[in-house]
């Protein structure tokens, strides 16, 4: 009787560790996305907050070498009017001076991961992503700077984005 007890007790104890991950993911998805609407209607209401937030964007991602001003100038005009780069949908750009351009990028992604019911499949996610497209001058380059990754789909995603802006 005792173990079977015991294997019930272990039994409801990673049941609910499961449902607290799967609770867990599911509410730090919310609040990501809840953060993207707030950055992104505070930098509508005031454009002078495009400057803090391209300076949270602080680690390069890729760089193209002989890129022109003429270069940089023809990819902001062409900007405005693309929905996606690659797969990345674009939810808010904006010039933020002359050598620096904003980008706020949806992905969806399949990512093997644990449902609801314990089981290992692919499951359908959303990642959001900050850009800053920086001309370099003196270099005559381009460069792509996010913010620092805080998972290997979050760098592969980054590094996917920027081979794509970069080619």
């Amino acid at each position: 009787m005792e173990t079977i007890f015991l294997k019930l007790i272990w039994f409801l104890i990673i049941a609910g560790a499961g449902v607290v991950f799967v609770v867990y993911r599911k509410v730090a998805s919310a609040a990501d996305k809840s953060y993207v609407t707030k950055t992104i209607k505070a930098l509508r209401n005031n454009r002078a907050k495009a400057k803090e937030f391209v300076e949270t964007l602080d680690i390069p991602y890729g760089k193209r070498e002989n890129f022109s001003q003429e270069d940089f100038s023809k990819l902001k005009s062409a900007l405005p009017t693309a929905a996606k780069i690659g797969e990345f949908i674009i939810l808010y750009q904006t010039e933020v001076d002359v050598q620096q351009y904003l980008l706020i990028t949806e992905l969806e992604f399949s990512d093997f991961d644990i449902t609801v019911s314990g089981d290992a499949e692919d499951i359908m996610k959303k990642a959001y992503h900050g850009f800053v497209l920086r001309f370099e001058p003196d270099n005559q380059a381009l460069s792509v700077w996010s913010d620092i990754f805080n998972d290997t789909n979050a760098k592969f995603q980054k590094q996917a984005f920027t081979k794509g802006i970069t080619r």
